[in-house]
């Protein structure tokens, strides 16, 4: 039996051929620190995102391809992408999200340094559809959620 990878990040795609490319570029890019895996479901896009997920599949073996036959929804759907790793962490991305280099690794030396942590997010930069800064931030720089707020969450444990 394999290893389980220190983060499965977790991507739900409904209609995202045009980004969801440059989603997973951002999560192999800098960071080869980490062993990780991308597990991306298509979700009954109207598009060609599934063509675009089994491309990306072929070109990397970090990506796992989960297949669905329904449209669940975002939220269904990360919920059932969750129950398809062992990883220690998981983490959900958005279909056009793009991650800064180094990310991944940053929030998992985080989450490893603070065991009383459950969760850490950063902030997130505004960009528009061609990926230009819009110049707004939201968020802090890691919000810390205390292990009472997810008593429920035993996963990869």
């Amino acid at each position: 039996m394999a290893k389980p990878v220190d983060v499965s990040v977790q991507i739900a795609a409904f209609n995202c051929e045009r980004y969801l490319e440059d989603t997973v570029h951002s999560v192999l890019s800098g960071n080869d620190g980490v062993d990780y895996e991308i597990r991306i479901v298509d979700d009954g896009s109207l598009d060609d995102t599934a063509k675009v997920v089994k491309s990306l599949a072929a070109a990397c073996d970090k990506v796992v391809v989960i297949d669905s036959d329904q449209r669940l929804g975002a939220w269904r759907r990360m919920a059932q992408l969750v129950e398809t790793t062992s990883a220690k962490y998981v983490m959900p991305l958005g279909a056009d999200d793009i991650l800064l280099p180094g990310w991944i690794e940053l929030a998992m030396r985080h989450l490893d340094g603070k065991p009383e942590c459950a969760a850490v997010y950063g902030k997130m930069r505004h960009v528009d559809e061609f990926l230009n800064d819009m110049e707004r931030t939201q968020g802090g720089p890691f919000s810390r959620f205390g292990q009472a707020h997810f008593s429920n969450l035993n996963h990869g444990g």
